[in-house]
């Protein structure tokens, strides 16, 4: 028979195993514990009108975003002049009009012989033969890679839990929400003093933004939904403001900004449209700011539509129109980034996959306990800017 003690531990261990499950440790807890392999996953997506719809409206020709790009117009014929030798020939002058004038050459002759009185000499300013070109712009820094273990939470930890977990957890990177529409949890921590001082711990940091969800997410899962009728404008939309959130936080260029797509079935037109028509507006928003485009999802759903999307012999989509690195959720408990059932060999390699292996895990480390979600990562993560930088972008 257990202690009073003990059974007071296990009661308390109990109520927080059931309260994370219960909760969930932030948006993934939506995502099924498995998914199947990508050669047998439905590709529906792969339907030629479907990629030929977002080829069109990805076009670099469509900048407005949303508007399929019309044909340009024809060029209008400048008006000209034709001018016959000879003093007694008439002369014809085509105007924008169409006019036709003998006097019109006469005028013209006469301008010719016609002499500007010069007025007083005046200094002309000296310009240097070779004027010095414009300083070029600093280089953005080089990503920072991160190779080993991490974990999200819904919200962001004290500074006390991750100082105790630095040094007794497995893990040296940490998922933090920076915004979105759909970001299911408060911040009361999230500061840039909080990055700054998590990243003084040695933590690497993963910034989540939680932007409207697909079409067919199932109803109670999130508030936002994509409109396909205005998914571009959206993705950029909101591309821009993760761009802003990321910054408020003191996170420089070079960053990866991971967009959160939870979820959701596949159809290979609709729903799956819009995903990737928002996702491609989204990643180019976040460049255009300098940030390096990062998406998650379920290895069945999101990442099933990219990778079908990105598959060569397709020839889908421009690569401009992908994210830089990829988020895959497969609960299958293997702490390895080799894309198993979710990605092949080629795809988004070289340092730019990252895999949830497995979530709602209560954890204790250090005397401290935490719901979180586990991960592999080879990939990207913040990189903080100077305070004084830090200051002059913040909005």
């Amino acid at each position: 028979m257990p202690t009073p003690r003990r059974a007071v531990a296990a009661a308390t261990s109990l109520i927080i195993t059931l309260a994370c499950l219960a909760v969930g440790s932030g948006p993934a807890t939506a995502l099924p514990p498995l998914a199947p392999p990508l050669d047998r996953a439905p590709l529906l997506v792969q339907a030629a009108p479907v990629l030929q719809a977002y080829r069109t409206l990805l076009a670099p020709e469509a900048q407005a975003y949303g508007r399929v790009p019309r044909k340009p117009a024809k060029p209008r014929k400048p008006a000209h002049v034709h001018i016959a030798n000879g003093v007694n020939n008439r002369n014809t002058v085509h105007g924008a009009k169409g006019a036709t004038s003998a006097n019109a050459v006469r005028k013209a002759n006469s301008a010719k012989v016609a002499r500007t009185p010069r007025g007083p000499k005046t200094a002309r300013p000296r310009h240097p033969a070779n004027p010095p070109a414009p300083a070029a712009p600093p280089a953005p820094p080089a990503p920072r890679i991160f190779t080993g273990q991490a974990f999200d939470t819904c919200t962001a930890p004290g500074l006390d839990a991750l100082q105790a977990w630095r040094h007794s957890s497995p893990y040296g990177a940490v998922g933090i929400y920076i915004g979105g529409r759909n970001r299911a949890c408060s911040q009361p921590r999230l500061t840039s003093g909080w990055v700054r001082s998590a990243s003084a711990l040695g933590w690497g940091l993963l910034p989540l933004y939680v932007g409207s969800q697909a079409p067919c997410l199932a109803p109670n899962l999130a508030s936002a939904r994509i409109d396909p009728r205005r998914a571009i404008t959206v993705g950029a939309t909101e591309g821009q403001d993760a761009a802003r959130a990321a910054a408020a936080l003191g996170l420089g260029p070079s960053s990866p900004l991971y967009l959160d797509m939870e979820a959701y079935n596949r159809d290979g037109a609709g729903c799956s449209l819009a995903v990737l028509q928002y996702t491609a507006a989204w990643s180019q928003a976040v460049r255009a700011a300098g940030y390096l485009s990062g998406f998650y999802s379920s290895a069945d759903a999101g990442i099933a539509d990219l990778a079908a999307a990105s598959l060569d012999r397709y020839r889908s989509v421009e690569a401009a129109s992908l994210p830089d690195v990829i988020w895959y959720a497969r609960w299958d408990s293997r702490a390895v980034t080799d894309g198993y059932r979710a990605l092949r060999p080629g795809q988004w390699a070289d340092h730019r996959r990252l895999h949830q292996y497995q979530g709602n895990a209560t954890e204790q480390h250090g005397g401290v306990t935490l719901c979180v979600d586990r991960n592999a990562v080879d990939a990207p993560v913040a990189v903080l800017l100077p305070p004084a930088a830090a200051a002059a972008r913040r909005p």
